[in-house]
């Protein structure tokens, strides 16, 4: 976590792209999630997504609010 925007910015580029390219590059279509797990699987993905972007937007001004 850095006080730069731009810095900020280019860390969620990256970790959209690495997930955007497991998601592509990764399984393939011979392996496929059913049941359960995929709902699982997909909101524990959303959760991460979240708590990274907050992380990268929203810590420094909460932070410098409290």
């Amino acid at each position: 976590m850095s006080k730069s925007p731009l810095i900020n910015a280019l860390g969620a580029m990256a970790y959209i792209t690495v997930i955007a390219s497991v998601l592509y590059y990764g399984p393939g279509k011979s392996f496929a999630i059913d049941g359960i797990i995929a709902p699982i699987v997909f909101l524990s993905l959303f959760v991460l997504s979240v708590a990274t972007m907050g992380y990268f937007f929203l810590y420094q001004p909460a932070q410098l609010l409290f």
